[in-house]
């Protein structure tokens, strides 16, 4: 008997080979084509309690044990995140929550202090530290908002909320000790200044005193010694002292006694505080009619004479003198002349109570022009300076103290001579 091998079928094996390769293939891509529709199906899904979201997470075909696994973290990272938020809970978020203090110094013309504005508006705004509860919520808040932010992980921004507010703590205290300690120099330069102004027995006005306080406050603040600043303005105090009881010495009989000396000594002093200010201005004035018993008016002609006011100076001294009484024509005259004075007085800052006494002095009714500028003090933006002495109540008939110190005193139309 005899056999013959036949050559193999090359195309059947092929064949067999694809169809083995095949049913075996597609499986697996049908398999991971209903996974990855199962966790795209999965990452739109919204508003599921953890619950729901492993059950959907579970059924999707093709899900491994080492995938279930990872699914049952971000099931329980995503449950910590909305307990956070409150989903679910009828207490809303709250709108607000405290924030870091704002720093706003305070412009303009404020009052002198070695305590900074920052420093007292923080403290006084004070920091209310927000509750747990408040805390998580605005944890949760923000997560929620954008979760990826934070890489999944609520704890994250629990961490962050937790810190900003240590922070801001940090902060309300450290305003608080800054404040302190320089409220303690402030007290230490004011006690200090008390003590050598009474060493050298000075006696000045409060406001004048106040002044120089405020300036050695500041010059501290900038970096002056405190023994610099005690001897710096103690000697200005000392100075300014002196001034003042001069005018003791002078009195009114100093005036008609000896008026040449008592000019010299007058025009001195009004130099004096003409440099220190308006303040000084003010603080000479009061001074001299309380203790020379003269009015506001004559006592600011001599504090702020029209001389040192060029142009009202010439307008005032231009007027012809009022003979209205004679013809019932003074109220006519005087308001004919106000609008121009007013404008004049607000530009070269005159002392309303100067203008008061000069055109008194040519026989006008200086109580027009005082009611004029209380009418229209806004118009003319008058400083607290000019509108503190529209307050300021006047005779209706000068003193006689008025006139010796009009005579003797130098207070004339061309001011101290």
């Amino acid at each position: 008997m005899s056999y013959s091998i036949r050559p193999p079928n090359l195309m059947a094996q092929l064949g067999a080979g694809l169809g083995k390769g095949l049913s075996e293939q597609i499986p697996k891509e049908v398999e991971r084509y209903r996974l990855s529709q199962g966790l795209q199906d999965l990452s739109q899904s919204q508003n599921l309690t953890p619950e729901q979201y492993m059950a959907k997470a579970f059924a999707i075909p093709g899900m491994t044990p080492a995938m279930a696994e990872q699914f049952g973290q971000l099931a329980r990272m995503r449950a910590r995140g909305q307990n956070l938020g409150g989903v679910g809970e009828e207490q809303q978020i709250p709108k607000q929550f405290p924030h870091p203090i704002q720093e706003n110094p305070q412009q303009g013309n404020t009052p002198s202090s070695v305590t900074k504005s920052e420093d007292v508006l923080a403290i006084e705004k004070g920091y209310i530290p927000p509750t747990q509860d408040q805390k998580f919520k605005e944890a949760g808040k923000i997560y929620n908002e954008n979760p990826a932010r934070w890489g999944g992980d609520p704890e994250r921004a629990i961490n962050y909320i937790k810190e900003k507010y240590a922070a801001l703590k940090d902060i309300s205290q450290a305003h608080e000790k800054r404040h302190e300690n320089l409220t303690n120099l402030q007290n230490t330069v004011k006690d200090n200044l008390s003590k050598y102004a009474k060493g050298l027995g000075v006696d000045i006005p409060s406001r004048s005193y106040s002044d120089i306080e405020e300036n050695a406050l500041e010059a501290v603040k900038n970096g002056m010694t405190e023994e610099a600043a005690m001897r710096k303005y103690g000697k200005e105090l000392d100075e300014i002292s002196r001034e003042f009881k001069s005018l003791d010495e002078i009195g009114t009989w100093g005036l008609i006694t000896n008026p040449r000396q008592s000019k010299q000594s007058l025009n001195s002093i009004q130099k004096s505080a003409k440099k220190r200010g308006v303040s000084d201005i003010r603080n000479l004035a009061e001074t001299i009619a309380k203790k020379q018993n003269v009015s506001y008016p004559t006592a600011y002609s001599f504090a702020d004479p029209i001389k040192d006011h060029p142009e009202t100076n010439s307008f005032i001294q231009k007027l012809p003198y009022n003979l209205g009484p004679l013809l019932g024509l003074t109220q006519k005259n005087t308001e004919r002349i106000l609008p121009k004075l007013a404008d004049l007085i607000k530009k070269e800052k005159v002392s309303p109570m100067t203008a008061y006494h000069y055109l008194q002095e040519k026989n006008y009714d200086p109580l027009l022009l005082k009611d004029y500028l209380n009418k229209h003090r806004d118009k003319l933006e008058l400083t607290p300076f000019q509108t503190d002495q529209l307050n300021k109540t006047v005779p209706l008939i000068p003193f006689l103290n008025d006139f010796w110190m009009s005579i003797f005193g130098g207070i004339e139309y061309g001011g101290i001579e």
